[in-house]
């Protein structure tokens, strides 16, 4: 695959910002990726499964009268064998992934991450009606340190037209400097990088499901805590500067869920209902606020009439997002 665009953005003809002044945008980005997946079947009824890819990207930015240039990169390659072996399906691999930004100008965001990994998956199906499922990831980061990623999930059909799970597990983000702040002002503006530790985060759910013949209805718990996550502060000694720190308390998110499906050709209706509570520390404020632009009521309604012997097919889609707290005041 190949890409090759230009853009341009900013203020544009007579346009002016509310200082009166120009600020135009310029963007050339040219991208380039390829990627092979390879299957094979053993004799003694393995599958060798082969990946890699690798992704490059040059870009030129024009920010008002600041100029960047930089190149970023990322190489994977990954090899895993699976079996079934009685009533447990298996999987080990390995992988390696190499991810970079190199640019003679920003020094501050330079990066390149060389990650190993070891991982694995077990599936139990101890009857029809019950099965466990366990992960696990190793992964040895060239910055940030070795993590350990596990994750098990179990799954009941306990009784007919019932089934019901629950997982949990744990992972890590290796942070880098393409916050989405810095995407509207210039790399050439972060400053903290180098201070940053991992994103770590738990996380676990439920759900219970119930089948009465066209209708499923499923209800659904959750909670994640999200510690060391990374935060953007404008408040620095350096004047238009983006500032990046570990937030000192974690981002705490919990909430649940309803959905249900009603499916008897010609009809189809789905409903869904979310509500989550989710606040994280905002850096402005020095305190924990609502977490930007996550809405704590969110529901739909898709009502669907589709005869497919008369050609015919007509939707009625209704969707509610409830008020949500936004990073910045437009009207500041």
């Amino acid at each position: 695959g190949a890409a090759d665009e230009d853009r341009r953005s900013g203020t544009q003809e007579s346009a002016l910002t509310p200082a009166g002044t120009n600020f135009r945008i310029t963007a050339r980005t040219r991208r380039g990726d390829a990627g092979t997946v390879i299957r094979l079947l053993t004799e003694r009824g393995s599958v060798v499964s082969v990946r890699s890819s690798i992704n490059q990207q040059w870009q030129d930015r024009r920010y008002g009268d600041s100029t960047e240039s930089d190149r970023r990169g990322t190489g994977f390659g990954e090899v895993a064998v699976s079996r079934t072996l009685g009533k447990h399906e298996t999987l080990l691999g390995v992988a390696v992934q190499n991810d970079g930004l190199w640019s003679a100008k920003l020094s501050n965001a330079t990066y390149q991450f060389v990650t190993g990994s070891l991982f694995g998956q077990d599936t139990y199906s101890a009857t029809e009606k019950f099965s466990v499922s366990t992960t696990a990831r190793l992964d040895h980061h060239n910055r940030y340190g070795t993590f350990l990623s596990p994750r098990v999930s179990a799954l009941s059909r306990f009784a007919e037209g019932w089934a019901a799970r629950v997982s949990a597990g744990g992972g890590f983000f290796a942070p880098t400097p393409l916050v989405e702040e810095a995407e509207v002002v210039g790399l050439s503006r972060v400053r903290g990088f180098s201070l940053l530790s991992a994103e770590r985060i738990v996380q676990a759910s439920a759900d219970l499901t119930r089948t009465l013949g066209p209708v499923e209805i499923t209800g659904t718990v959750f909670g994640a805590r999200l510690n060391h996550a990374v935060v953007v502060s404008e408040n620095s000694p350096t004047p238009g500067a983006l500032t990046l720190t570990n937030a000192p308390t974690p981002t705490r998110t919990g909430g649940g869920s309803f959905f249900a499906v009603y499916n008897l050709e010609p009809f189809a209706v789905t409903a869904l209902y979310t509500y989550t509570r989710s606040t994280e520390w905002s850096p402005e404020l020095g305190r924990r606020v609502e977490t930007a632009l996550t809405p704590r009521h969110a529901a739909g309604l898709d009502i669907a009439f589709e005869e497919d012997e008369i050609g015919t097919r007509v939707w009625l889609e209704i969707f509610y997002t409830g008020r949500q707290r936004v990073d910045d005041d437009p009207y500041r």
